[in-house]
C-alpha cells in the first residue's frame, strides 16, 4: 500500500496491518509510540504495524492512522459512558454513518456544549488589575506609587469585572479549539463553536486538572461537559504533540479505560460493608524499598476481602501470563488474601482459577467478553461482584462447578 497524503489507512487494534510504505518523517513519529503501536520492517522496505491498547486517530506526514477497537464500537463508548458518569453520552450520536470513536466524541461535546451556550454560560466576579483614568474598586497604592510623581495622573485599581472569563467557561474553548473531525458536517458545526467561544480566554489545562473542579448548584450542568473535555484533551496529550500541530491525532489508550471501567462497575455493584480503594500504594517488603499499587483492593469493612488487578491484554486460552500471575500474588500475599483476580477483556468468560502449589493462595483469571452482547459484560460484572463478596474463599472445585 502507497499511502498519501490525504490517504486513510485503517487498523485493528491488536492486529498487524498490511505492509505499507512509509516516509522517514512518519517512520520517525511511529517509532517515537513504541508502547502503543508495534513496528515490524516488511518486504521490500515497508513496514506492518499493530497498535496495542489504542483507539482513534493519528496523523502522520504520510496518511492518517485509523486505529479501530477490537471490540464493537458501540460497546466501546458504553465503556466510556459509565468511565465518564454519563450515562447518555452518546445516546444521539451514535447513529452516525462514517467516522469513528473521535468523531463520536468531538460531537457529543459539541451538541452539549451548544445546550450550554443556549441556556448562557455562567458568568462569575474575576478580579482585575487596571491602570485606570478614574478611580475604580480600591487602589493599588503600592503600585501606584511607583509610578514617577509627575505622571501620577492615572490610578491603578483592583476593581472585580462579572464577566464570563472563569475557568469553566475557558476550558470550552480550549477543548473545542482541540477538536479536529473530517466529517464536513461535524467539522462546520466545531467552526461555529470556536466562533461563538471566541471572546473567552484562552487556557492550558491538562486533563488531569479538571478533576480539581468544584461544582454547585449553579454549576452542575457544566460536569457532563467537563468529563468530555477530560476525555479529549486526554486523547491529545499522548506524546502526540498539541492538537495544532499534529492536525487530526487524537486517541485513547485503553489498558487505564478498562481499568477504570472494571473499579467503576464493581464500585455500583457492591454495598457496605464492601468498599474498593484503587492504586493504594502499599510497601511490599517490610523495610519499605519495594512499593506495590494493585488496581482494586476490596474490604469488607476494615478488613481486605481480595484483590483485582484489571489486565488488558489477550490471554492464551484463558490461562494469564506468568509476570501476571506472579503480580496478582505478590498482591494478595501483602494484603492477607486467598484470591487474587485477573479481569481480562476476552474469552472464555467467567473464571478459571489457578490454586498454588501450597494451597495458601489462589489466582483467578476471569474473563470479560467486551465484543459480547452488553447484557452479557453486564452478567458477567454481575458474576464478578458475587464470587468476590460470596465466596472465592470456598473450595475451588466449588468455584468450577458453579462457574460450569
Amino acid at each position: 500500500m502507497e499511502p498519501s497524503t490525504s490517504a486513510v489507512v485503517r487498523l485493528r487494534e491488536w492486529t498487524h496491518s498490511e505492509p505499507i510504505a512509509l516516509s522517514e518523517p512518519s517512520l520517525g513519529v511511529v517509532s517515537g509510540l513504541g508502547d502503543i503501536i508495534e513496528l515490524r520492517p516488511a518486504p521490500r522496505g515497508r513496514w506492518t504495524l499493530k497498535p496495542r491498547g489504542i483507539v482513534g486517530r493519528i496523523q502522520l506526514p504520510d496518511c492518517t492512522l485509523d486505529l479501530a477497537p477490537k471490540y464493537p464500537i458501540a460497546n466501546l463508548c458504553r465503556v466510556i459512558a459509565r468511565v465518564s458518569g454519563i450515562p447518555k453520552l452518546f445516546e444521539s450520536t451514535t447513529g452516525m454513518d462514517e467516522g469513528g470513536l473521535t468523531d463520536l466524541l468531538i460531537a457529543a461535546f459539541v451538541r452539549r456544549t451548544e445546550a450550554l451556550l443556549s441556556a448562557g454560560l455562567r458568568r462569575n466576579y474575576v478580579e482585575k488589575h487596571e491602570r485606570l483614568q478614574v478611580l475604580r474598586g480600591r487602589l493599588d497604592l503600592a503600585s501606584h506609587l511607583l509610578q514617577p510623581e509627575p505622571l501620577r495622573t492615572s490610578f491603578d485599581c483592583r476593581h472585580e469585572d462579572y464577566n464570563l472569563h472563569t475557568r469553566f467557561n475557558a476550558v470550552l474553548r480550549q477543548t473545542a479549539d482541540a477538536c479536529r473531525t473530517h466529517l464536513p458536517a461535524l467539522s462546520g458545526r466545531v467552526l461555529r463553536l470556536r466562533h461563538r467561544l471566541a471572546s473567552l480566554p484562552r487556557s492550558s489545562f491538562r486533563s488531569g486538572d479538571l478533576d480539581g473542579f468544584q461544582y454547585d448548584r449553579l454549576t452542575e450542568s457544566y460536569r457532563p461537559v467537563h468529563r468530555l473535555c477530560r476525555l479529549i484533551l486526554a486523547g491529545t496529550g499522548l506524546g502526540l504533540g498539541t492538537a495544532q500541530e499534529t492536525g487530526t491525532s487524537f486517541a485513547i489508550k485503553m489498558w487505564p479505560l478498562f481499568e477504570r471501567f472494571v473499579s467503576v462497575s464493581l464500585r455500583t455493584r457492591l454495598s457496605a460493608p464492601w468498599r474498593l480503594e484503587t492504586q493504594e500504594q502499599v510497601a511490599l517488603d517490610r523495610g519499605g524499598a519495594i512499593e506495590v499499587r494493585p488496581d482494586i483492593v476490596v474490604y469488607e469493612g476494615t478488613r481486605p476481602a481480595a484483590i483485582v488487578d484489571a489486565k488488558y491484554v489477550l490471554r492464551d486460552d484463558g490461562t494469564p501470563t506468568s509476570g501476571n500471575a506472579f503480580q496478582v500474588l505478590a498482591y494478595a500475599r501483602r494484603y492477607g488474601v486467598r484470591t487474587g483476580w485477573l479481569v481480562y477483556p476476552d474469552r472464555p468468560e467467567g473464571a478459571r482459577v489457578f490454586v498454588c502449589h501450597d494451597k495458601q493462595n489462589e489466582v483467578a483469571s476471569f474473563g470479560l467478553d467486551l465484543s459480547a452482547d452488553w447484557s452479557r459484560v453486564e452478567a458477567g460484572l454481575d458474576q464478578l461482584a458475587a464470587q468476590i463478596t460470596l465466596g472465592r474463599n470456598a473450595p475451588p472445585s466449588a468455584a468450577r462447578r458453579s462457574h460450569r
